[in-house]
């Protein structure tokens, strides 16, 4: 495990290059010349933030959703993605997961080598602050990972066509960088979902073992469907609420050791729970349509 990081430095990285061009590499936004952008609008004035969400929200999540789908499934069928040659997934029931995911929108756990995990780990760049975008480009490790076979093909028969890889973040989190409930609670306070489009999907890998007060993922599957008027309007929901509407039987966490991991749709409420230990994780967004710009 690495040492300890600032907790309030956060790098970004904005990236150069063709889709798909592993060895460009990544640079620092501000050696790059800065152009005002309506996202740039949006943060600068906080009360646009959730009218953005909303609008958002409704743009990718409306009643025309499932037609996009099967249009942008159509458009795009000829789409391939070139995988990493054999999988490195040790522990998986492909048949179970792919179930899982179609009717809930979450695959249940799966595991990846635990040395493809060291591998990531020694890989991770020495000036890495906490969180980093699209590290990949750096680490064999992780490309090996995003592009494993058995994630793509998962991917590819969730989204209805092979996907684009939008993005690769990876995290590190600890109980100094984010901020807890009252104590003895388990989970920090709100769920929550993301929209990246019409249709995505994100693979998650524990770094490290994952304890229940280690930073665990938090899921409640099956939600990703029931689409209302109050989810465009906001798109965060209190604990206590998520449980009275759903029942804590519902709500699923996500531990395991080193290589522990799960495909997700974010549309799912989902959260992490109190950080009382370390956690480094990576996650991988694979879109249907959208594609990250890469000035």
């Amino acid at each position: 495990m690495r040492g300890p990081f600032n907790p309030g430095a956060v790098r970004r990285f904005v990236i150069r290059g063709e889709e798909g061009d592993w060895k460009v590499q990544a640079k620092k936004s501000s050696n790059m010349p800065h152009v005002m952008t309506a996202r740039d609008l949006i943060t600068r004035n906080e009360w646009m933030v959730p009218v953005a969400r909303s609008i958002s929200s409704f743009f990718y999540l409306g009643p025309w959703r499932e037609p996009m789908v099967g249009w942008m499934a159509r458009v795009h069928k000829a789409r391939r993605v070139e995988t990493a040659g054999e999988s490195a997934i040790v522990e998986i029931d492909r048949e179970a997961s792919s179930e899982r995911l179609r009717k809930t929108g979450f695959s249940g756990t799966f595991r990846f080598a635990p040395e493809l995990i060291d591998r990531v780990m020694d890989e991770i760049p020495s000036d890495f602050n906490g969180r980093g975008y699209d590290l990949h480009l750096k680490s064999r490790a992780m490309r090996r990972i995003m592009y494993d076979p058995g994630v793509i093909d998962l991917v590819t028969e969730y989204l209805g066509v092979a996907p684009h890889v939008y993005q690769s973040e990876l995290t590190a989190v600890n109980r100094l960088n984010r901020m807890q409930i009252d104590p003895g609670e388990t989970c920090t306070k709100d769920f929550h979902y993301d929209v990246s489009d019409f249709r995505s999907l994100t693979l998650f890998v524990y770094l490290n073992d994952v304890h229940s007060d280690g930073g665990a993922h938090v899921v409640i599957p099956s939600t990703h469907r029931s689409l209302t008027l109050s989810r465009y309007r906001s798109r965060m929901l209190s604990f206590a609420e998520a449980s009275h509407r759903y029942g804590t039987d519902r709500i699923v966490t996500i531990t395991g050791p080193k290589g522990t991991a799960f495909l997700e749709d974010l549309v799912n409420w989902h959260k992490r729970s109190v950080t009382n230990r370390g956690r480094y994780c990576l996650s991988v967004t694979y879109t249907i349509n959208r594609i990250k710009q890469t000035y």
